[in-house]
């Protein structure tokens, strides 16, 4: 197995037996079976379908630690094991600045402080399986790979590229955290990636900011922005920027939680004066009809500029997306849960074949 693994494992365990009395420990354990379709006959699968559309069994155990240091300073974490081996979602200090705890810097691998997705992906607090388009679906535009226009002009549909904003945007950081009168938030970070692509450190960091209020009770709106470089140039040329404007709201009453969230990014290009852009949304509703039983359903859509290729045309760089997700869960138990989930993409030029219908259990401690 890879170095980092025994590292991070190492890392658990020691702190795991040297401070259990202390931390606060909570896992969960996900297990999914998906059925996807194939893909277009005769064509390459895209990224964006599961095992090639081969019927899999998907697994994921997730590990909360959160150990208080003093009374105004903690450690905690989000640990993700998987057949790939562990992974480090969060991990890092949390520091008060004030008695009344409304002032805290953090630092360390951090999830960016963008719409309202990241603090609810665990499958407790996810109605459904994947996360929601703007968040999931890969375009074809290349992270590191040389960028050619040719390739750009054929793979439209594959999902070999980025995110808009990738699986919630995890990077190493530094952020700082204020709260006023209990209705407004501000989260300001600086981190080593952009949003869309968390592998690779720029020679210029990435800002991140969000601004969220509570006017009524219940409701939580929010407006995010962040700029910063997304992958490396061409020679002689600036870092390519990633600019993203975000604005997300909330609401929950009774048994009914209403989530939604609009974003408008804009990419440019490693070698010449293009801008790629995509602006997209998602609406999401649950019901608990019965203490066991809920509903749930999700509609989002990515749309895509056209830009000027090398031959004088213009055209869309990536085809427009609809989804539409449906969901059941029934709850075994307060933290036992299960899923029935159906979703079907809707392709603007042809339709690629990435529906799927999917069974989770999850269960926490």
């Amino acid at each position: 197995m890879p170095r980092r693994f025994w590292i991070n494992l190492s890392t658990f365990v020691f702190l795991q037996a040297t401070s259990l009395a202390q931390m606060n420990l909570a896992g969960r354990m996900e297990v999914v079976w998906i059925d996807a379709q194939e893909g277009q006959p005769g064509e390459e699968p895209s990224e964006n379908i599961v095992n090639h559309g081969e019927p899999t069994f998907l697994w994921r155990l997730r590990i909360y630690l959160d150990m208080p240091v003093s009374e105004r300073s903690s450690i905690f974490s989000d640990l993700r094991l998987e057949p790939e081996g562990l992974q480090v979602d969060f991990a890092a200090i949390r520091l008060f600045l004030n008695a009344a705890r409304t002032v805290s810097v953090q630092a360390g691998v951090l999830g960016t402080p963008i719409g309202n997705v990241t603090p609810r992906r665990s499958s407790k607090d996810n109605p459904l399986i994947n996360l929601p388009a703007m968040y999931d679906y890969r375009t074809q535009l290349p992270g590191e790979a040389a960028f050619d226009y040719q390739a750009l002009r054929s793979n439209r549909g594959t999902g070999k590229g980025l995110r808009l904003l990738n699986l919630g945007a995890y990077s190493p950081g530094a952020a700082i955290l204020v709260s006023w009168w209990d209705r407004l938030d501000l989260n300001f970070g600086v981190f080593n990636y952009s949003p869309s692509n968390p592998y690779t450190a720029y020679s210029q960091l990435n800002l991140t900011q969000r601004l969220g209020c509570r006017p009524l009770m219940g409701l939580n709106v929010g407006f995010s922005l962040s700029k910063g470089a997304y992958r490396r140039p061409a020679p002689e040329r600036p870092d390519p920027q990633q600019l993203l404007y975000d604005v997300d709201f909330s609401y929950e009453r009774g048994h009914l939680s209403i989530f939604g969230e609009a974003v408008w990014n804009r990419w440019d290009s490693p070698v010449d004066d293009n801008r790629f852009k995509a602006r997209g949304y998602y609406l999401e509703t649950k019901y608990k009809f019965h203490p066991h039983f809920f509903v749930a359903l999700r509609v989002a859509s990515l749309q895509f500029n056209a830009i000027r290729f090398p031959d004088g045309i213009e055209r869309a760089w990536e085809d427009d997306l609809r989804r539409y997700e449906w969901g059941l869960g029934y709850y075994f138990a307060r933290e036992t849960l299960g899923k029935l989930v159906y979703q079907k993409n809707v392709t603007e030029r042809v339709d690629i074949r990435d529906d799927y219908v999917a069974l989770q259990l999850s269960s926490g401690f």
